[in-house]
């Protein structure tokens, strides 16, 4: 009775949700080195079983949900201004930083006739658009200069539906849920109709259609305390093994895994993650000091994975390991420079008492 009351009673503030985003940046960035370098490791197959891109999505909702909901309804606009503070610095930064990059690996962009691109490119990177990638970078490193970031246009979608979000959950359960099965088909119609052939197809993948069911399941179980309670309450071992036979089974048969990974999946996953934010939500803070790196790992392991490609500077391993390494401490960087002191100039607004389940 005692570890019931405990779990129905956490607090959404206690948890270990910086370190498991941190988990699945390092998750990315391990997998497209691992890939671009054609390194073969079991290790990388076990990652590979926890996408870090659907964990994103997943805990992005869980958590922006609750702040936007808990935020006075007069005041709300800070809510937008919040996010912006603490993603368009990083992104600025990074871009600066990339192009920077590029040049010094002796890929010359910082010419006259590539003026008009990289005016569009900086545009493109700092607002919704980041998937565009200019012809004169296409045989530089992977072929595209900072691929991972279409994540970051598809979040900033999300976090400009919230107010949509909101009202649907709130005021229209019942078309929110049908709203919610339509998303579901759709990321199962992406995954395996959509061959991303022409410009169409390519700019639906980008958007936020096939991927908003994952932000919103996040959104409906930030609201569920006693389904909360039970994940936390089971024990570990019986969420990882049904997921991991699932995601086997999926992967064989070709039914969604990765970034693709089918709703079935995506929901285990979900489960599993909940728990891994309460098993001990104190462990966070212990080992990261509120310190959240997980952004700048995210946005900045392309442009160091294209500039070992491009100098050709190690091979194997051991260009594995100075590409987490570099990883790391740029993001590192990054965080203590320029994101930290803009998450400083974020407003606080008023918070209302909102119901525990809707």
């Amino acid at each position: 009775m005692k570890i019931e009351a405990a779990a129905a009673n956490i607090s959404l503030k206690d948890n270990n949700f910086d370190l498991i985003r941190l988990a699945a940046a390092l998750q990315v960035a391990a997998t497209h080195l691992a890939h671009y370098l054609k390194i073969e490791s079991q290790w990388i197959a076990i990652l590979e079983y926890f996408p870090g891109v659907p964990i994103f999505f997943f805990v992005s909702g869980y958590l922006i949900f609750q702040s936007y909901a808990e935020t006075e309804s007069t005041q709300r606009h800070y809510f937008f201004l919040n996010r912006a503070l603490r993603l368009a610095p990083g992104l600025l930064a990074c871009t600066g930083l990339t192009l920077i990059s590029v040049e010094l690996s002796g890929y010359h962009i910082f010419r006259k006739e590539y003026f008009d691109d990289l005016v569009i490119l900086i545009a493109a990177h700092n607002s919704i658009a980041q998937f565009y990638n200019p012809e004169f970078l296409r045989s530089y490193g992977s072929g595209a200069l900072n691929g991972s970031l279409w994540t970051i246009g598809v979040e900033v979608q999300f976090y400009l539906l919230m107010p949509f979000l909101f009202a649907l959950s709130t005021k229209h359960k019942k078309i929110a849920l049908s709203l919610l099965s339509i998303a579901v088909i759709a990321n199962i119609a992406n995954n395996h109709i959509n061959d991303r052939t022409s410009i169409a197809k390519q700019l639906i993948d980008y958007s936020f259609i096939p991927w908003v069911y994952m932000f919103a399941f996040g959104a409906f179980l930030s609201t569920q305390r006693r389904l909360r309670s039970q994940i936390i309450k089971t024990k570990l071992l019986y969420l990882l093994l049904p997921y991991c036979f699932c995601y086997f089974i999926s992967d064989a048969i070709k039914f969604g895994s990765g970034n693709s990974i089918n709703p079935i999946c995506f929901i285990l996953l979900s489960t599993l993650i909940i728990k891994c934010a309460y098993l001990n939500p104190k462990l966070s803070d212990k080992l990261l000091r509120r310190n959240d790196i997980s952004y700048g790992v995210y946005i900045y392991h392309m442009p160091v994975i294209n500039f070992l490609l491009q100098t050709n500077l190690m091979i194997g391993s051991n260009a594995f390991i100075l590409g987490m390494l570099c990883t790391t401490v740029i993001a590192g960087l990054s965080w203590m420079v320029v994101e930290k002191p803009c998450i400083k100039l974020k407003k606080r607004p008023n918070r209302e008492i909102v119901p525990l389940e809707i």
